[in-house]
C-alpha cells in the first residue's frame, strides 16, 4: 500500500514560517537594547580620548554618540523613549549626556567621568529595555 505523505510539506512549510516568525518576533524584541552598547562603545572611546588629554575629541566622542546613534534619524532613541516612555525620561536622558560632555570641559577626574558614563549608559540600557518590551518598533 502506498501512503500519501502530500501532507508533510504543507506542515513543513506551516513549520518554517512559524520559525521564521518566532525569530523575527525575538530579533524585534531586542533591537532598542542592541543599539545601547554602541553608544557605551562611543563614550568610551570619548572616555578615551579625555584620559590621553584629548579634550576636544573627547567632546566630539560624546557628541557622535548623542547624535549619530542615540538621535539617529533612521532611529531615533530619543523620539521613542519620549513617546513611548516619557518626556521626563528623555530629558533625564539628554542631561546625562550633557553631564558627561561638561564634566570633560570641567576636567573632572576620571572617576568622576566615569561614574557619568555609567549613569548615561544605564539609563539609556533601561529605556532600550522598557521600549523592547513595550514592542517598539526601530522605524
Amino acid at each position: 500500500m502506498i501512503e500519501n505523505h502530500s501532507h508533510y510539506p504543507r506542515r513543513l512549510q506551516g513549520l518554517f514560517f512559524w520559525l521564521l516568525s518566532l525569530g523575527t518576533s525575538l530579533s524585534a524584541q531586542a533591537a532598542w537594547l542592541e543599539r545601547v552598547p554602541l553608544i557605551e562603545k562611543k563614550l568610551q572611546e570619548a572616555v578615551t580620548f579625555y584620559q590621553n588629554g584629548d579634550i576636544p575629541s573627547a567632546k566630539e566622542g560624546c557628541d557622535d554618540a548623542y547624535f549619530e546613534i542615540f538621535e539617529n534619524v533612521k532611529a531615533n532613541m530619543e523620539v521613542a523613549i519620549r513617546s513611548s516612555i516619557s518626556l521626563k525620561k528623555a530629558a533625564s536622558i539628554e542631561e546625562s549626556f550633557g553631564k558627561l560632555r561638561k564634566s570633560f570641559s570641567q576636567k573632572k577626574e576620571l572617576v568622576e567621568v566615569k561614574a557619568n558614563l555609567l549613569e548615561v549608559v544605564e539609563e539609556i540600557k533601561s529605556a532600550a529595555q522598557e521600549l523592547d518590551k513595550q514592542k517598539v518598533s526601530i522605524k
